[in-house]
């Protein structure tokens, strides 16, 4: 089952900048998949942010081993959303989005 340890999103505001960050921890198969979150090709019009989380497998010859790995996505410009829905192969989860303002 494939879920998001530690979920956490942000509009990260700093001065006068909007950065939307959403990261957590994503526990593989093997060390040659690499978790990344994604927007999706098709939007929704639904009232929150959704991205997809993908399992790329890079081909590297690696030992079949529970391995935890960060996932980030990033994007300038923020968020006018409150909630980030996050879809996977086994579903979706959802997190509150917090607006926070980066201290100098």
């Amino acid at each position: 089952m494939t879920t998001i340890a530690n979920l956490v999103a942000i509009n990260d505001i700093a001065h006068g900048k909007q950065v939307f960050r959403v990261h957590g921890t994503v526990t593989v198969a093997s060390p040659a998949i690499e978790p990344v979150l994604v927007e999706p090709q098709v939007r929704h019009r639904g009232g929150w942010e959704v991205l997809e989380l993908k399992l790329l497998d890079s081909g590297a010859m690696a030992p079949q081993v529970l391995t935890e790995k960060t996932v980030l996505f990033e994007r300038a410009g923020g968020t006018g959303w409150k909630t980030v829905e996050i879809r996977h192969a086994d579903g979706s989860q959802r997190c509150e989005i917090r607006n926070i303002e980066a201290l100098d």
